[in-house]
Parts: C-alpha cells; sequence; structure tokens
C-alpha cells in the first residue's frame, strides 16, 4: 500500500477467494497506521474476527457497518494432515473433544493466550476436510490451496506452502492448521492476476 506522501506504507499477500458468507460487523479495531486494522463480528451467531485486505479503499464501509457479506481466505504457517488418529484433544478446561472429523475454527488466543496473545485475533486454527485442491507456484516455492469444509463458513480456501506442511493433502483428508484469516467484501470487483492472464 502507498500512502497520502506515495511512500510504501504496507503490504500483504491477498488469497483471492470467489465464495462468500454473511457477516454482521461488530466493531473496528483500527491499528495506528490507519490503512490496516482487524474486523470483529459474526457469522450467524458465532464471533469471528479477520484483517480485511480492502480496508484501504472501503475503510468507511467498514467503520459505519455497510459491509455484509465478506468473503475469506486462510494463509497458513503450518499444517498436518490425518493427525488425529485417536480423535481426541483437550480443551483449555481439560475438556475432551473428538477431532478426527470436526470441523473448526478456533482463534489461537483461546487455546493460548501466552503464545498467541489477543492483539492477534485474526491468527486461527482450523481443522476441516479437504473437498477440492489446486497445486500452484509462488515465488519458486510449490503451494497449495485447499477447499475445506468448515462450520460456520460453509468452504474455506487455505494457502499453504509445501515445504510448510507434513505432506501435501489429498481430497478427503482432514487438514489442521494454524495461519492467518483475511477478508474482503465480496461485493466488490477487483482485477487480479488470474482475470489478467485470462484475456491474453
Amino acid at each position: 500500500m502507498i500512502d497520502k506522501k506515495r511512500q510504501f506504507a504496507s503490504g500483504w499477500p491477498i488469497l483471492w477467494s470467489t465464495s462468500s458468507v454473511p457477516f454482521k460487523i461488530g466493531d473496528v479495531e483500527e491499528w495506528p497506521i490507519q490503512i490496516e486494522c482487524d474486523i470483529n463480528g459474526k457469522v450467524g451467531e458465532a464471533g469471528l474476527s479477520f484483517f480485511p485486505v480492502d480496508y484501504f479503499f472501503s475503510k468507511q464501509r467498514y467503520l459505519l457497518g455497510e459491509i455484509n457479506e465478506i468473503s475469506l481466505g486462510f494463509i497458513t504457517y503450518a499444517q498436518r494432515t490425518n493427525v488425529w488418529k485417536d480423535g481426541k484433544i483437550l480443551d483449555r478446561d481439560g475438556k475432551e473433544i473428538s477431532m478426527s472429523q470436526m470441523e473448526a475454527i478456533m482463534p489461537l488466543w483461546m487455546i493460548n493466550e501466552k503464545e498467541h496473545p489477543r492483539q492477534y485475533p485474526d491468527d486461527y486454527r482450523v481443522t476441516g476436510k479437504v473437498l477440492s485442491i489446486e497445486e500452484l507456484t509462488i515465488l519458486n516455492q510449490p503451494a497449495v490451496i485447499s477447499t475445506v469444509s468448515l462450520k460456520p463458513i460453509g468452504t474455506l480456501d487455505v494457502f499453504g506452502l509445501v515445504k510448510n506442511m507434513d505432506k501435501k493433502p489429498e481430497i478427503g483428508d482432514m487438514i489442521d492448521a494454524v495461519g492467518w484469516l483475511q477478508g474482503r467484501d465480496a461485493s466488490m470487483k477487483w482485477n487480479t492476476m488470474k482475470d489478467k492472464n485470462s484475456n491474453e
């Protein structure tokens, strides 16, 4: 992003997703730089926070709560596949939870607030079943975009570099990933590199 003085202010990768989900904005936690923030709100009755990649362009619409449908993408820091052989983990209170076929999106700070403090509300742990796979190369690094089934969102596109995975996932696998949840106004039209290439 370029600020008003035409200096480089910030930058981030964007995972382009064509799926969308209804979203009710609760509040906006704007960062000191004023072109980035975290959006807190709800998908149905479930609370969700994400980093809006289009905040620079749509700031006023977010602040006024005018955006009611979003597209989400998840960029992983690390990803594992079919790790819950026994299908059991313990939550913070020591309660046993079945994970072998569980679809879940959990804020990292709720799992371990010491390692993942609350000031990073858009970091999550995601578990879901792989529905489709797209393999690609980013900066000479093999990568995978997995579309996973995920309640209550429906589906979520999950991007990861193969070097950060224990193995490349296959359709039907259950993945367990930690990463960064980003989103954008689903109604906003962008020109992407894929659009440009398709027109050549």
